[in-house]
């Protein structure tokens, strides 16, 4: 398909960013369409032949900060660390490199290529360069599963290795891979790998990620109790929530829990600030799985100050490169050009001015890479059209 441009409008914050659309579509039909910087489809409406408007939610789902409220789920302020580290695995093919891949595949192998990819109708015409022996490269394949285990249809980062380290995975493709549970006996596939490889974090070009890349084909979770020693779960705060005040306050919340539902072989102890450790009557894995669902959901009261209290920051995970708003973060009207992503801010409405936190939910919701996020925030900066300040912590 042609590409169009895409508009993303949401609560007086206008993006637009080039796309593919899935298929043709008429005068305010209902498409999907694949922003450039994604491997996901998105429902979009057709304004015009090479323009469309993306379908929001009401309301994006916006990162929040422990030090904006009054409340908190478990969930936001650590996770329990499983017993078993899980990870997928695959081997796969990517294709469309320029001269940069294996040399040594046979005729024969690029024969049952072609018959391969016609048979998942996969149009070759598409395909940059020819499907020949050095644009080709056999590549391994590993996801890795977050602790908290994740559901079926979750998309995850995959990592691909190529077989021969002399290659340049730049500009590949990884053709559809099936993945399975590393030491799995299961024959059924636990997730499906595909999209364009990104060598930019990479220095060595035979390495590579697909931001997105994997979706599971079945829920996966981690044991989070071992078969050694007494049966507990280790619950790790995150570093912001490192205090006595807090930890302790969590552990008493944790314990009031679980007399109030019964459970009068466990109990939560405070091994040191950042580590609560709870105690299990045995070591089934799907009570203990159960159980810490439950906690993950554990609603905390909290006292601290309130958004309009609070200088207005924007803070950049130096590890993540994630941003979050604290305070009452304000935007004024705009204009930024960042490569090929315009970015529009609108005055003001009966609502009052367009807000950070709205700018970074819709940036987070269109999965605009991290650097690209922190670059417009800058430019904004720069013309005075922000009133925080950028942190990195």
């Amino acid at each position: 398909q042609q590409p169009v441009q895409i508009v993303a409008a949401y609560h007086g914050i206008s993006i637009k960013l080039p796309g593919t659309p899935l298929q043709n579509g008429q005068l305010h039909q209902k498409i999907k369409v694949v922003p450039a910087n994604t491997n996901t489809l998105m429902p979009a409406t057709v304004l015009s032949q090479n323009l469309v408007a993306l379908d929001l939610p009401p309301q994006l789902i916006q990162a929040g900060n422990s030090r904006n409220r009054t409340v908190l789920k478990l969930s936001e302020l650590g996770e329990f660390q499983p017993a078993e580290i899980v990870k997928l695995t695959g081997a796969g093919l990517v294709i469309g490199l320029n001269g940069t891949g294996d040399r040594n595949i046979s005729a024969e192998a690029i024969r049952a290529l072609k018959s391969s990819m016609n048979a998942m109708h996969i149009d070759q015409r598409n395909i940059k360069t020819p499907i020949q022996a050095g644009n080709l490269a056999n590549v391994s394949i590993v996801v890795y599963i977050p602790n908290q285990g994740v559901p079926r249809g979750k998309q995850l980062e995959c990592y691909i290795t190529a077989a021969n380290p002399g290659v340049d995975l730049t500009g590949g493709y990884l053709l559809p891979t099936t993945m399975n549970i590393s030491g799995s006996q299961n024959t059924k596939a636990d997730a499906m790998a595909m999209g364009s490889v990104q060598t930019d974090h990479s220095k060595q070009k035979s390495q590579a990620m697909i931001a997105r890349g994997a979706q599971l084909l079945t829920e996966v979770n981690p044991r989070l109790v071992s078969g050694q020693g007494i049966p507990h779960l280790k619950f790790f705060l995150n570093a912001d929530a490192h205090s006595p005040q807090l930890s302790t306050l969590i552990t008493r919340q944790i314990n009031q829990f679980l007399q109030a539902e019964k459970h009068l072989n466990s109990k939560a102890m405070l091994q040191s600030s950042g580590l609560i450790m709870i105690s299990l009557p045995h070591n089934d894995p799907q009570q203990a799985h159960h159980l810490a669902t439950r906690l993950l959901s554990l609603v905390l009261p909290l006292q601290s100050s309130t958004p309009q209290s609070q200088q207005p920051q924007i803070i950049i995970n130096s590890s993540t490169g994630k941003l979050q708003t604290r305070g009452h973060v304000l935007l004024q009207p705009a204009f930024v050009n960042q490569q090929d992503l315009i970015l529009e801010i609108g005055a003001a409405t009966q609502n009052g001015p367009a807000e950070g936190a709205d700018l970074i939910a819709l940036l987070q919701h269109l999965q605009i890479p991290p650097q690209i996020q922190i670059q417009l925030l800058l430019q904004l900066q720069q013309q005075g059209k922000i009133n925080a300040t950028l942190l990195r912590e």
